[in-house]
């Protein structure tokens, strides 16, 4: 996905891209008041206390007469677009039945406006920090877009009623649980398989490895009943088969990429730094949806049990960074920036990569860090994240709630066996599918995010689940 908003975003949520507008951009840095001091700062260098003086007083979140506080606020004002493709699986029979790779197409662009909003806001720890719960609402675009508009656009929307096949990925989230939970006895793992399998026999007989719905269902989320009946049959199993075992299945969680209008984890206090007492840490989270400092999605169970183990999981699970609008400011090429995703509930490195020029103005652009998508074939500390996969790609399976990855779109960056795995996906092109983030150093505005993500679903074969049993591996990408 996609999301277009005052500056080019595009954001790395679950798969979804948001990209700011020029015209935004710029308004953004009015409202900071700042545009005007970096034209002055260019032709007076002897004003630059002074200047960074007043940059910060219009920077800090001490009160709502700040002038970055409207835009911190609320969104209304600022255009942003979230935008998702779509992979379509066009063999799904053939993959199922035959074990042939998958075959994607694109299809899109789902654009829809999206607003940002804070409430509830109160300054703590005398203005310090500034604690605040928020929403973020999407709604159908009403402009589309006339035949063979593909892809890159954001003007326009086609209808997000159409059906797209992809990975069942409620089937798949059964699977994989199923296939990592350490069983007493071969017995005991084949009475499991075979009492999910008459389940599935009597319950959802056309239910299969593939599901075609609509495209707005697979982003926002849909009611299903196979997931419903799944969590009944793993409740039988713990209570027939299981009873007495020392590991049991897990109830499988709902299944959606982006909840829409939802306020399950906002309705918990965030907390950020206003800036006060630390400029370096302005805009940062010191609170996130009820979790303080640290977070609790990444548990690491094959990280050794030792003191180094236990770091990694802490670290991994650390609250840095902020939600990557604005950074602290007078940023320069050295300067190690960390942006909190909310989709991927982590926190990213992003490290410098080149000053660039847009309209005029003076940028530096960073990237994300390559440890942000590395495995423990060369980061042993990532079997926080569970990265046992080929590089390249996060394990979102605690967090969606199926054997899901991110990556970049396209595999960019990632191990070449991915893309061997799939057909009809074109090759990575790093100005398409790289994210960046363009930031104004002097205030740390940023000015244009490409934040650009793709969410692929792990299918591999499974013995005694019919549905499973002929497939061959392979990450299948779902939207981007």
């Amino acid at each position: 996905g996609r999301r277009e908003s005052c500056c080019e975003e595009t954001s790395f949520r679950m798969a979804r891209k948001a990209c700011c507008t020029q015209k935004g951009g710029v308004i953004t840095l009015f409202v900071l008041g700042a545009l005007f001091l970096i034209i002055g700062l260019v032709a007076e260098p002897g004003l630059n206390a002074v200047i960074r003086s007043v940059i910060k007083k219009d920077l800090m979140l001490t009160s709502d007469k700040s002038q970055f506080y409207p835009v911190w606020k609320s969104t209304k004002k600022i255009p942003i677009f979230m935008t998702f493709y779509m992979f379509n699986v066009t063999n799904p029979e053939e993959v199922e039945r035959d074990g042939v790779k998958p075959n994607v197409e694109v299809v899109g662009p789902f654009n829809y406006n999206e607003t940002r909003e804070k409430f509830d806001i109160e300054w703590i720890d005398n203005t310090d920090r500034i604690q605040f719960k928020y929403s973020r609402i999407f709604y159908n675009m009403k402009k589309k877009c006339p035949p063979g508009v593909l892809y890159p656009t954001f003007e326009c929307t086609i209808d997000d009623k159409i059906n797209i096949t992809t990975p069942n990925v409620a089937l798949m989230g059964l699977v994989n649980i199923v296939n990592n939970i350490p069983y007493e006895s071969d017995e005991m793992r084949e009475a499991v398989l075979e009492l999910i399998q008459d389940f599935l026999i009597a319950r959802f007989p056309t239910e299969s490895t593939f599901i075609t719905r609509p495209a707005r269902d697979l982003i926002f989320g849909y009611n299903d009943t196979l997931l419903a009946g799944l969590n009944e049959v793993i409740e039988e199993v713990n209570h027939s088969i299981l009873k007495n075992a020392t590991h049991k299945l897990p109830l499988l969680p709902p299944v959606q990429v982006q909840n829409n209008n939802s306020l399950e984890i906002r309705e918990q206090y965030s907390v950020e730094f206003t800036g006060k007492s630390n400029m370096d840490l302005i805009y940062s989270f010191d609170q996130w949806a009820g979790n303080n400092k640290t977070l609790s999605y990444w548990t690491g169970t094959a990280c050794p049990d030792t003191a180094e183990g236990k770091h990694w999981i802490y670290r991994a699970n650390m609250l840095n960074g902020t939600d990557g609008i604005a950074f602290q400011p007078n940023i320069n090429k050295n300067s190690q920036l960390y942006a909190f995703s909310e989709d991927l509930r982590r926190s990213a490195l992003l490290k410098y990569e080149q000053d660039i020029t847009f309209d005029g103005i003076p940028l530096k652009r960073f990237v994300l860090d390559p440890s942000v998508l590395a495995n423990v074939s060369t980061d042993l500390s990532t079997c926080a994240f569970d990265a046992f996969a080929p590089h390249g790609v996060l394990n979102l399976t605690g967090v969606i709630g199926g054997p899901a990855f991110a990556s970049k779109p396209h595999f960019l960056d990632a191990d070449p066996i991915y893309l061997e795995m799939i057909t009809g996906l074109d090759p990575p092109n790093r100005t398409l599918h790289d994210t960046t983030i363009d930031v104004e150093p002097y205030t740390g505005s940023s000015f244009r995010i490409h934040d650009r993500l793709q969410v692929s679903v792990h299918l591999k074969p499974m013995s005694g689940i019919s549905a499973f049993e002929n497939i061959t591996e392979a990450y299948i990408p779902m939207l981007k």
